[in-house]
């Protein structure tokens, strides 16, 4: 899901900075038209070409600033991702410190354990404790 996120971002971001280029392309390519139509000045002529431009210009804008919001929404994410990475190692490492802990205990504890069951045997029987039966497998 994180990764679909993260996959769908990196989609969405290079579909827009392709749709940045490709009209800073066009609008570099009609000023240059435009360029050699205007006296060489590089002045738009008085017709109906100022409108479309204009239409560009702003859509153009409009993109870059896209761009720039969802470079934004990516760097957080990655930052919110980066957070969370170093959350999980810190509870696994801290689970695994807990699991060592609780084994060390249980080992004590079963040691204790074994220990006065032995005693008792001993104590029981009144000799000294006995080896245990071989296994039916030895």
């Amino acid at each position: 899901t994180a990764r679909q996120q993260q996959a769908g971002f990196e989609r969405r971001l290079a579909w827009l900075e392709e749709d940045v280029a490709v009209l800073h392309q066009r609008l570099r390519a009609t000023e240059l038209e435009r360029g050699s139509t205007g006296g060489g000045k590089g002045l738009p002529p008085e017709d109906s070409q100022s409108q479309p431009d204009s239409e560009l210009r702003a859509l153009v804008a409009r993109l870059d600033a896209e761009l720039v919001a969802e470079q934004r929404l990516r760097e957080a994410m990655e930052a919110r991702f980066s957070a969370f990475e170093d959350a999980l190692r810190a509870e696994r490492l801290d689970r695994e410190a807990h699991l060592r802990s609780f084994s060390q205990e249980l080992e004590t504890t079963m040691g204790a354990l074994i220990g006065r069951i032995d005693e008792t045997l001993v104590a029981n029987s009144g000799g000294a404790p006995q080896a245990a039966p071989a296994a039916v497998g030895d």
